[in-house]
């Protein structure tokens, strides 16, 4: 079902496998104790598990080392080739920090390294595990021919690499009762690999601070007294020129870090100084990685093509996939996905907004049809009440407004709906977002005008956007209505035909005005292309040589592949 290669870890193997982790774990919540766990002392280690498969190794570690009274381990991560098999690791809350391990760029440091590769190459993973290891245990089965057969120059190569890190042992045919049987001898390996280069150990020779003793030697001793406090000298010398280098290198890190930060951040806010040095520097380095994601949004311009619906779910991917590499090619596939699905994001939105327009709460706001054959289905009226307020008076009394009064301002969570009615009706319409007066704007723009109102004072409760006109109450309630009677039909057209409502003469009649329509306007202009976004965000790029060659249609990466399950999961 999974590939040829694919043979999850049995249980009594994943045992073996952890045996030397084995220790006393917290049990049980706040009356609980410590008891026997089979991995107990990896309760506070990164771990990875490349070639996860469906995660078996990572669940049997999660299952043992959950805890009550505190939450699981964080710092489990998995990579995995197989979109399937990725899809069920992040069901499962595992993150899932890459697709193709031999290609992984290592930016996270792990303690324990865990893995099942495959038997055909096993070589290669175990190689590449070496090749990313700083100060990590590996632990590792192999397929036994591997090493007993060492015929090809990779296989020596890791046969020297074992002797220098580890050992092996043959474990037999311990797949051969499996969930997923296979004969093939199997060997384990385990190795503690140290590479002094990604070392966190920090050498100190000949900076050991000197213990003050004021003994009887001291009193009597003129030789000694010069020479102790000459040693206590020569710390507060190498303690002031430490502390200097600390106080050059934290300005330093805060000027190269604030870029990265969002507006409300400050460094500090990313740095956890309670950790080791190995999981502060990773959460320094995901927290990051996670405001890079957001900015990229920002900087690139890319949420006229975000429905409030999708920024959501990219919040959501941010929090699950802060992990995964930030380059060129991850932020080029979430472009590319926004552009190349823009119509049906837009064409959801369309749905979403009719939806929001017609709830329960609103179904005063509900056109139902004449000749419809049930009252399930309808349309929306052309002036509704908006399911989003304005506030006024708020925590002020009524004596202040009476004498003072109070300003309008707009709800926050009425921003969101209010941006997607208008870029809806964009799309409907053909015009730039950018270039319209957006509900939120028009409503802004007449709450400066009208300053403080006081209770009775009569005002101008009225005003326009392109779309609507607009009436606010201080009750909070806003009142839009439709300024163009063909929008608002082909709206209501297009959000009905998608729910299927549309009866067959009317959807028949609504497509031969379509079609007639694409014929007439030939000027219709493409959507935005991806040259056209590098243009405005003013990136030059130098001009190349076109090369005429045949090309093959590229296929999706898995980084695109997740983006599109996750926002757009019904297509």
């Amino acid at each position: 079902m999974f590939g040829e290669q694919f043979y999850p870890t049995p249980e009594h193997v994943i045992k073996i496998m952890l045996e030397p982790y084995s220790g006393k774990h917290w049990k049980g919540g706040i009356n609980g104790r410590y008891a026997d766990c089979p991995c107990g002392d990896l309760h506070d280690k990164t771990i990875l598990e490349p070639s996860a498969g469906k995660g078996d190794i990572i669940n049997y570690i999660k299952k043992n080392l959950y805890d009550h009274a505190r939450q699981q381990n964080e710092d489990i991560y998995a990579i995995e080739l197989d979109p399937s098999l990725a899809s069920i690791l992040k069901d499962n809350d595992i993150s899932v920090i890459g697709s193709d391990f031999l290609t992984y760029q290592n930016d996270i440091y792990f303690d324990v390294i865990v893995m099942n590769p495959p038997f055909k190459n096993g070589d290669a993973h175990l190689l590449k595990a070496i090749e990313i290891a700083h100060d990590t245990d590996i632990v590792c089965l192999l397929n036994a021919e591997t090493l007993l057969n060492p015929h090809t120059d990779r296989r020596k190569l890791l046969l020297q690499k074992i002797e220098q890190y580890g050992s092996y042992e043959i474990l037999g045919p311990v797949f051969s009762t499996a969930e997923r049987r296979t004969d093939v001898n199997v060997a384990l390996v385990r190795l503690h690999v140290k590479d002094e280069s990604k070392s966190f150990d920090f050498d100190f020779t000949g900076y050991e601070p000197h213990t003050i003793a004021f003994d009887e030697s001291f009193i009597k001793d003129e030789i000694a007294r010069k020479d102790l406090i000459g040693n206590m000298m020569l710390q507060l010398e190498r303690s002031k020129a430490a502390y200097k280098e600390y106080i050059e290198a934290e300005a330093k890190w805060h000027h190269v870090s604030k870029p990265l930060l969002s507006q409300y951040q400050k460094p500090d806010d990313v740095d956890k100084k309670s950790l080791s040095p190995i999981k502060r520097y990773n959460n320094f380095n995901n927290r990051i990685k996670a405001n890079l994601w957001r900015n990229v949004i920002t900087e690139l311009q890319l949420e006229r093509y975000m429905t409030s619906s999708i920024r959501q779910n990219f919040q959501k991917f941010v929090q699950q996939q802060s992990h995964m590499a930030f380059d060129r090619e991850n932020v080029k596939a979430l472009f590319d996905m926004l552009m190349l699905n823009s119509n049906t994001i837009l064409e959801q939105c369309i749905t979403e907004v009719f939806d929001m327009l017609t709830a329960n709460y609103y179904s005063e706001n509900r056109m139902y049809v004449e000749g419809w054959k049930t009252n399930d289905r309808y349309k929306v009226n052309r002036k509704v009440i908006a399911p989003c307020y304005v506030t006024y008076g708020e925590y002020t009394s009524a004596q202040y407004l009476k004498e003072t009064g109070s300003r309008f301002s707009m709800s926050y969570s009425g921003r969101d709906q209010y941006t997607d009615i208008d870029k809806m009706l964009c799309y409907i319409s053909g015009k730039p977002y950018e270039q319209i007066i957006t509900i939120q704007r028009a409503l802004e723009n007449k709450f400066d005008i009208l300053g403080y109102v006081r209770t009775g004072e009569k005002f101008d409760n009225t005003c326009k956007s392109t779309f609507f006109d607009i009436k606010f109450h201080k009750k909070g309630t806003v009142h839009l209505t439709f300024r163009d009677k063909r929008l608002w039909q082909e709206f209501n057209m297009r959000a009905c035909n998608d729910k299927n409502w549309l009866p067959d003469n009317e959807r028949t009649q609504w497509e031969a005005k379509q079609k007639a329509a694409r014929e007439n306007d030939t000027n219709t202009k493409s959507h935005t292309t991806t040259a056209q976004l590098v243009e405005n965000t003013r990136v030059a790029k130098p001009k190349k040589k076109a090369v005429k060659a045949k090309q093959t249609k590229k296929q999706p990466s898995e980084f695109q592949n997740q983006l599109l399950e996750l926002f757009l999961p019904d297509c």
